[in-house]
């Protein structure tokens, strides 16, 4: 058989999110198969995501928690191996889709899409970065280095450029952009065939969406913003059961490796 949409879920801890994810794909016309990765935190967790896993016809892995982009390979490298598919979703399981039809998506058989994301606050979480711009990459990096004020600066910049880059694009369905909010990722089959390996598994967590962005930029994959499909994010999930100085930790360490990956010479 072969599927319009494989969808990739890695959860950690929370069951019920991932249920709640799995009821809203009722919503859909299209065919589709859900692969769900646990990234183990105890026993009673992982029993409790597998039974809901197992309950909705999903393929169910269980896995040492080695970060986000680790788990997300996983089920893309096993989609790749085992299903026939035209797209494959990476997303979180406290998103709900509210509206999706692979009819959205014509035209767009080579790229990576990034659908309209609200959250609770109805701010619209796309484009995570509208363009790249290096100038604004090295502040945030000096801001994690050598002075915080300078993350600041950065962070404001790019506010500032995202403003303009969506007024500017306010009336279009679809407009390319760099950098797809993390959340819920649409990645063609062909994308995936380029990329290979999606996720840098040296960062544990957070930077995976500039990763994507730098990748698909060097491999001339267009991403493109497509506001027909809408999604719903809740942001309620397991990140939130995490210590804020545990995800602070996380944030410098991925920030810093991706930097210096991409502006490093040799």
């Amino acid at each position: 058989m072969k599927y319009d949409f494989i969808f990739v879920v890695v959860c950690y801890i929370n069951s019920n999110d991932l249920e709640n994810f799995l009821k809203s794909l009722n919503k859909i016309k299209n065919k589709y198969k859900v692969i769900v990765i646990n990234n183990y935190y105890n026993e009673k967790t992982k029993t409790k995501i597998e039974d809901v896993s197992l309950s909705y016809g999903c393929a169910f892995f269980n896995s040492r928690n080695k970060g986000y982009g680790t788990g997300n390979n996983i089920g893309i490298k096993y989609a790749l191996k085992n299903y026939l598919f035209d797209y494959l979703i990476i997303c979180n399981p406290d998103t709900e889709i509210l509206f999706l039809d692979k009819k959205m998506l014509e035209g767009m058989e080579t790229y990576i899409i990034a659908p309209e994301i609200r959250n609770l606050r109805k701010k619209r979480q796309n484009p995570h970065t509208a363009i790249y711009l290096n100038f604004i990459e090295k502040l945030e990096y000096f801001g994690f280095t050598i002075n915080i004020k300078f993350l600041y600066l950065g962070i404001i910049l790019n506010k500032i450029v995202r403003f303009l880059y969506v007024s500017l694009n306010f009336y279009k369905m679809f407009y390319p952009i760099f950098a797809p909010h993390g959340s819920f990722i649409i990645f063609s089959k062909k994308s995936l065939e380029i990329l290979k390996d999606v996720f840098d598994e040296k960062m544990f967590l957070y930077c995976e969406e500039s990763e994507i962005g730098r990748r698909a930029k060097k491999n001339k994959i267009p991403i493109i913003y497509n506001k027909k499909i809408k999604i719903f994010h809740k942001e309620d999930g397991s990140v939130s059961l995490i210590e804020k100085k545990t995800i602070d930790k996380y944030i410098k360490e991925s920030y810093i490796y991706y930097y210096l990956k991409w502006n490093t010479k040799g």
